[in-house]
């Protein structure tokens, strides 16, 4: 190791010398990168998220392209993300110090994709689990104030009063009209906005709120006043398409629902 540091970096210099096995062990580490392609249509995939089992984690950026860096040597698996938790996986063998350009065919539903563009597009919005108990909210109707605070009356954490839903008729600016209630895909009564006050944010796996007629009309005439649908963590596989992908849980104990992704080791 050479001495010569310049005046200039001697801090850095004297901390190399303190920790040669540091640096020793990240020249080992190896590195991929290549792209990643979807099998349906054979178009780059951007805004993949590929994670290495007890690893390093990147995303594919413009045109598919993604360089993962930092990965121990040896036998790994590597999980492809897509948006609405669409997740394939691969095994991939690396060496120390190695860079090897590797592309990836991986399961991809394009019209998954694009419901959740779409739902990002929209007037709706979506909260998963994930956001609700970042909120700390002591009640769904709490979570429901923030999401559409013109949609509750009263404020729930208010006592005695009564705490009511309503959103603006899309035939009359004056006239009020209650939103319908879709709970784990049932539409509820005139009054289902009450059962929401019985259901703890905990027991929620995403909820939607569309105002007004944006998306109601779905559930009938009844959601002319806008939607409220929750899906409560029964039915928790049903979230899958509102999930952007670093809100998936990698089911790593398994081969998933689409598979392994196909590798192609020859990167044009």
């Amino acid at each position: 190791m050479s001495l010569s540091c310049r005046a200039g970096t001697l801090a850095l210099c004297a901390a190399a010398l303190a920790v040669p096995g540091a640096r020793a062990v990240a020249a080992q580490n190896a590195t991929l990168e290549g792209f990643v392609l979807g099998s349906s249509n054979g178009r780059r995939l951007e805004r993949v998220l590929l994670v290495v089992e007890d690893g390093p984690r990147t995303w594919t950026r413009e045109e598919g392209v993604y360089r993962l860096e930092a990965i121990p040597p040896g036998e790994h698996r590597v999980a492809f993300v897509a948006p609405g938790c669409q997740i394939t996986f691969t095994t991939v063998e690396v060496w120390p110090d190695e860079t090897r350009s590797m592309a990836f065919e991986i399961a991809y539903d394009p019209a998954v994709a694009e419901l959740l563009a779409g739902r990002r597009r929209s007037s709706g919005k979506v909260v998963t689990a994930q956001e609700i108990e970042a909120m700390h909210a002591p009640t769904l109707l709490d979570v429901l104030v923030r999401m559409a605070p013109g949609m509750v009356g009263s404020q729930p954490n208010q006592p005695g009063r009564d705490v009511r839903v309503r959103s603006r008729s899309p035939v009359g600016m004056q006239d009020v009209v209650t939103p319908a209630v879709v709970l784990d895909g049932a539409v509820l009564g005139p009054d289902g906005f009450v059962y929401v006050q019985d259901i703890s944010p905990a027991d929620v796996a995403w909820m939607e709120v569309l105002g007004g007629a944006s998306g109601g009309w779905d559930v009938g005439t009844g959601g002319s006043g806008g939607l409220i649908r929750i899906q409560t963590k029964r039915g928790r596989r049903l979230d899958a398409p509102f999930l952007e992908p670093e809100q998936c849980e990698i089911p790593w104990g398994s081969d998933g629902p689409a598979g392994y992704a196909a590798a192609r080791p020859d990167v044009p």
